[in-house]
């Protein structure tokens, strides 16, 4: 009771636009580059490689719309924030693996495309200028890691990497569900291992996010309609919550019955390297539990007034098609249109 009281102060003085440490802005990629360095160099005693902090500005560039042939990410879950608290979760279990494993290292050049797969996972949802029609990035949601794959070769075979991008290609698969773990066929352990930490980064960064409930509810449900919306049209059955709370409810048992044994079974529990890095305490599964722990209380009494938290602004609030209020009255015509189909 004592720890779990600790954890709930910890929480409630926590800033939405930090890491789970309380340090780091996760919404700026200049202090999150400078963090993620300064792990490559306290790892590997040597100056992280000018190719990171590229990337990093690559990313920024990407996801602000300066990147030629994109548009701005204009999802509002899945943006600029999510990328950056993730990569920064991967850099720390990297580290953690490599102080728990020093006969076995994962090596620089892993760290570095570990990074890369972290920042760009998710670039499958930033539209193209001429080849994307969808009005909206949501709209890619079943797609996202296909195309995300593909934004990965290119970029690192234009950076003189293109040795890594086959691997790359494989490795952002881990952060999905559409193609099973085993028929990616990675051989190399060392690489496998690399995709189990992605999937886990991905998980355990999200959704140990300070306003996590709150962006479900706020901005991932919204997504749901537009993806859905997009899937009907193309004849796909997919999950479709009725509103925000039954995707709050449905959190749970998402919890409970696919990411736990992911985290568990599929990535070989790659999350403990998180208690490794900070020498005995897991900030991400804390923060989670406490969320999900809050999430079970307000579900049983069927009240979610409780989810008050203001998550940081977001660039794709300037460019998604349709507000909250729109989906709660039903008003917005791609609403009618998703109840029609």
């Amino acid at each position: 009771m004592r720890k779990l009281a600790t954890i709930q102060r910890f929480q409630q003085t926590r800033r939405n636009q930090y890491d789970v440490t309380n340090r780091i802005r996760v919404d700026s990629h200049v202090s999150t580059c400078r963090a993620v360095c300064e792990i490559y160099r306290t790892t590997y005693h040597n100056e992280a490689p000018t190719i990171l902090s590229k990337a990093f500005q690559d990313f920024f560039n990407l996801y602000s719309g300066n990147f030629p042939g994109y548009h701005p990410c204009d999802t509002l879950y899945h943006d600029l924030q999510h990328s950056l608290d993730m990569t920064l979760a991967m850099a720390r279990l990297m580290r953690g693996y490599e102080q728990q494993n020093p006969g076995h290292q994962l090596g620089k050049q892993r760290f570095v495309l570990g990074v890369i797969c972290a920042l760009f996972h998710d670039a499958g949802y930033i539209r193209r200028k001429l080849l994307d029609t969808a009005i909206n990035g949501a709209c890619y949601t079943y797609t996202h890691i296909q195309r995300s794959a593909a934004f990965l070769k290119t970029y690192l075979q234009q950076n003189a990497l293109q040795d890594f991008a086959p691997l790359a290609v494989r490795l952002v698969h881990f952060t999905g569900y559409e193609i099973s773990l085993a028929e990616l066929a990675i051989g190399d352990e060392a690489d496998y291992l690399l995709g189990q930490l992605l999937g886990t980064a991905d998980l355990i960064s999200q959704m140990s996010d300070r306003c996590y409930l709150e962006k479900c509810r706020d901005r991932l449900y919204p997504e749901f309609v537009l993806a859905n919306l997009a899937s009907k049209q193309a004849g796909i059955r997919r999950f479709e919550p009725e509103s925000p709370e039954q995707l709050l409810r449905e959190t749970l048992s998402f919890y409970r019955d696919t990411v736990l044994p992911r985290l568990e079974h599929d990535f070989g529990g790659c999350h403990r390297y998180a208690s490794a890095f900070f020498q005995g305490r897991n900030y991400y599964m804390e923060a989670l539990d406490h969320s999900l722990l809050y999430l079970d209380s307000m579900a049983r009494q069927n009240d979610f007034s409780g989810l008050k938290r203001r998550p940081p602004p977001t660039p794709g609030s300037r460019y998604f098609p349709f507000q909250l209020v729109d989906l709660k009255r039903n008003s917005h015509p791609l609403v009618r249109a998703r109840h029609r189909g």
